[in-house]
């Protein structure tokens, strides 16, 4: 084995067996990627004079090389090779390798802060030791469920939205301004939106306003993330629906008492009985 590609997101590494490797979403391919951004044939690996190289194939998403994009590049050992919106690093050992420059890698996502811990691969030749995140948030994280660098929860309330002021950015055109806010309560993460224009889901159904399980996969439009973080109580407080109870109090069939007291419906008043209607009748006249 030649080296392996590790997901930056998380899951099985792909071993690099031979040299030349054509990678795209069809089965035909070496590395088949099954996801739609991906091309069918999107790039080409080879591994010459001990180092691995990468060569674009006319993809419709490209790659990048440490975030630069480019038509083809040298992959030194840790570097992050971008196949579309794919993130993998670049584990092999070469004498040829040009060290790469210390520094945490640029990312579009706030707040930023990680470490990362050494983890010993399996000692087999063209392998080395590789670095894998951990998040410092001591609230959770959100994990990119395409891929990417996890996003801490630093703080128990969080606005997440595409504007640069939001404790969150989220750089994509689907995602609103301010979208929602993430606010730690009662032991949990709870969700709300903030009339965002693609709204958010929990388990791929939508929601205003949720508490959040660990493990459960929380779409802010069409990004998709698994929250990770250690709940403090076994269940979640009742869910409020403020939508629908906003709708019983504007049409006045519910009315809010004291602090902490439950909705009531209004007193009804019995009405006054009728007055009886006289009539003249012809016959009357007579």
């Amino acid at each position: 084995m030649l080296g392996q590609l590790v997901p930056c997101g998380g899951g099985d590494p792909i071993p690099l067996l031979k040299s030349p490797l054509v990678v795209g979403r069809t089965p035909d391919c070496d590395l088949t990627i099954p996801l739609g951004t991906v091309s069918s044939k999107h790039c080409i690996l080879e591994f010459r004079d001990a180092v691995w190289h990468v060569r674009d194939l006319d993809s419709r998403n490209g790659v990048r090389i440490d975030g630069v994009r480019c038509r083809e590049g040298r992959l030194n050992p840790r570097s992050v090779l971008w196949i579309a919106q794919n993130r993998y690093q670049v584990d092999y050992i070469s004498s040829r390798a040009v060290p790469r420059a210390a520094g945490p890698p640029k990312t579009a996502l706030r707040p930023p802060g990680s470490d990362s811990t050494q983890v010993e691969l399996p000692r087999q030749a063209g392998l080395a030791p590789r670095p894998l995140p951990r998040s410092t948030a001591a609230l959770g994280e959100l994990i990119p469920c395409g891929g990417g660098p996890c996003i801490p929860l630093a703080k128990p309330t969080l606005i997440v939205g595409r504007s640069p002021a939001c404790d969150i950015t989220l750089e994509s055109p689907l995602v609103s301004a301010k979208h929602c806010q993430l606010e730690f309560k009662e032991g949990f993460w709870h969700i709300r939106d903030l009339g965002s224009r693609n709204g958010i889901r929990v388990d791929g159904i939508v929601h205003l306003a949720k508490y959040l399980k660990p493990g459960e996969i929380l779409s802010i439009a069409k990004l998709r993330y698994e929250i990770a973080y250690t709940p403090g109580a076994d269940e979640p407080p009742p869910e409020e629906n403020p939508f629908a109870l906003g709708l019983l109090e504007k049409a006045g069939l519910v009315t809010r008492g004291a602090a902490g007291s439950e909705p009531r419906l209004p007193r009804v008043h019995e009405e006054e009985p009728q007055r009886k209607k006289w009539s003249i009748d012809e016959n009357d006249m007579r």
